[in-house]
């Protein structure tokens, strides 16, 4: 069959339209199926997260060995810090602790020598601390933001200070090179207390308010002294072969003695220039003896008594018997010499 040109025009036409349309279709469904796959993808990917999720949920917590961080704080359900770690670059690490108020009542750092810990209290007044030194710790008491106690170590061991709260030191415990020693002290004036050991004994010391008379006790010379103006005013003393109680003069010597020496006991006085001049006591026969002497100490008159009777004896300025008046059963006697 023959076709006119109009006819294979419109013949060829439309074999391109269908073409066309068929080149369309596919392209369409192409499309269509890839959105198909995007689809299923999303949601796989979508199920794959939320089983993830949900076995997260189901599992334990994963525990991290080491957490690095310059600081850490640490609230409570009200949103308040109740604790805070950090970083000091000056000193080292610190912890500080909040109470339910909101007052940092607590702190626990490092420093150059060692450990620190500070305490507050609600009224944010320190209270405590305690801190490390190169040599020994130290710790410190407040009251009212003045230190009332205060402990630490010395060279020979330990120390402790206790303070009024106007910073005056009242008590004082230490360790020497000797033994211990305790102080106690007037809130105001000078008068003070002292124990302290030594190598020989024990030391007691109390003092009036002007710190310039008082009694002390000494175990090592076992002897209780009084003083008065800073200078010895009277002592008694006890050893091995008896006892005594001195009176002083200004000057600390001993003017008047009264004592016992293994049988005997006596009292002597003595002068300025420390001589005994007078002297009242016990024989060797147990009798009643009185000696009166001159400056220079020598024995020049003896008076005294025996079972026999009474004796005079008088001496020259030597010491050098010249007369002795005596009694007897059979009577008196004279002699000089």
């Amino acid at each position: 069959m023959n076709l006119t040109p109009q006819s294979k025009f419109e013949h060829t036409n439309s074999n391109q339209l269908l073409q066309r349309l068929a080149h369309v279709e596919k392209q369409l469904s192409s499309q269509s199926r890839s959105r198909r796959r995007e689809r299923a993808l999303s949601i796989g990917i979508a199920s794959i997260g939320l089983f993830a999720i949900l076995v997260g949920l189901a599992a334990p917590p994963t525990i991290q060995s080491v957490i690095r961080t310059k600081r850490l704080e640490v609230y409570d359900e009200s949103g308040k810090i109740v604790m805070m770690a950090s970083a000091d670059p000056a000193s080292g690490g610190q912890l500080n602790m909040w109470n339910q108020d909101g007052i940092n009542s607590a702190r626990v750092g490092a420093n150059s020598s060692g450990g620190e810990l500070y305490l507050w209290n609600k009224n944010q007044q320190q209270v405590f601390r305690a801190y490390a030194t190169a040599k020994s710790g130290h710790v410190e008491v407040n009251s009212n933001d003045a230190m009332i106690a205060h402990i630490t170590g010395n060279a020979n061991g330990g120390m402790m200070r206790l303070y009024n709260e106007e910073g005056r030191v009242l008590v004082e415990n230490s360790c020497t090179s000797e033994g211990g020693e305790i102080f106690a002290r007037h809130t105001k004036h000078q008068g003070m207390v002292s124990i302290k050991n030594s190598s020989n004994g024990g030391h007691i010391k109390m003092t009036d308010a002007m710190a310039t008379a008082g009694l002390e006790l000494d175990s090592a010379q076992s002897m209780i002294s009084g003083k008065t103006s800073s200078r010895s005013a009277w002592s008694i003393q006890a050893n091995a072969n008896g006892n005594r109680l001195d009176f002083m003069d200004q000057n600390g010597s001993s003017r008047l003695l009264i004592g016992s020496e293994q049988d005997r006991f006596g009292i002597l006085m003595k002068n300025q220039n420390g001589s005994t001049v007078a002297a009242i006591g016990a024989s060797a026969q147990d009798c009643g003896e009185i000696q009166l002497s001159n400056a220079d100490g020598k024995n020049e008159v003896v008076l005294a008594a025996d079972p026999m009777g009474g004796q005079m004896m008088l001496n020259d300025s030597t010491s050098k018997p010249f007369l002795l008046a005596a009694s007897s059963e059979e009577g008196g006697r004279v002699e000089m010499f």
